[in-house]
């Protein structure tokens, strides 16, 4: 990027609607043209052995979904791009009992995998807890590229490790405040390429 447009992005202002990044822009775009389509679906299974606190764990992600806006949101178009609205969902843990069935747990990972989202208005999440047997689970954690990539999928397990152990008593700190949200970045974005921002952008890679 060019030298001289610094990236210090700070949190938007709560009186202002936040406009989706470009990147979703872009997914919202590709859903549109087929509501049916899983391709930008991330899933991630966990295989947890021993005790599990059910109600703990659930406890944990409805934390984590109210921690992060871009994981409760949804879009709504406006007269030049979708706005990221916050909504009140939290999600629950559907459990699924495959009691020493492997062939059975592959195949409803994969139909989950396959499975559709809603991207316009979400929610954007899916939590499926498969119980194999009292002590053995496979956790399947199914998210829209809408709202997670890559990289965040490690965020995301490491602090829902650290509510979960708090949630049973294992650890007593707290996860600090977020200092920005993704949100806070989409408003960046926009704002540093309005205008003659996005000519600077092109003149640099041209």
């Amino acid at each position: 990027t060019p030298a001289s447009r610094k990236t210090i992005v700070t949190k938007a202002p709560a009186e202002v609607a936040i406009p989706c990044s470009f990147a979703q822009e872009r997914l919202l775009f590709v859903a549109r043209m087929d509501i049916s389509s899983a391709v930008y679906n991330l899933s991630s299974a966990f295989r947890i052995e021993g005790p599990l606190a059910l109600a703990a764990l659930e406890h944990a992600f409805q934390e984590l979904v109210k921690r992060h806006i871009v994981l409760h949101c949804r879009f709504e178009q406006g007269d030049k791009t979708f706005t990221m609205i916050p909504v009140d969902w939290l999600p629950k843990v559907e459990v699924e009992e495959l009691i020493g069935d492997k062939a059975a747990l592959i195949e409803r990972i994969t139909e989950e995998h396959a499975r559709a989202f809603d991207v316009e208005h979400g929610p954007h999440m899916r939590i499926r807890l498969f119980r194999e047997s009292a002590l053995l689970h496979t956790l399947l954690l199914t998210i829209h590229h809408i709202a997670c990539d890559g990289g965040s999928i490690g965020v995301f397990t490491r602090e829902l490790q650290s509510l979960y152990s708090r949630q049973v008593g294992a650890r007593e700190d707290v996860l600090p405040e977020l200092e920005i949200q993704y949100s806070d970045y989409a408003y960046w974005e926009r704002r540093a390429f309005a205008e003659d921002g996005i000519n600077e952008q092109l003149e640099f890679w041209k």
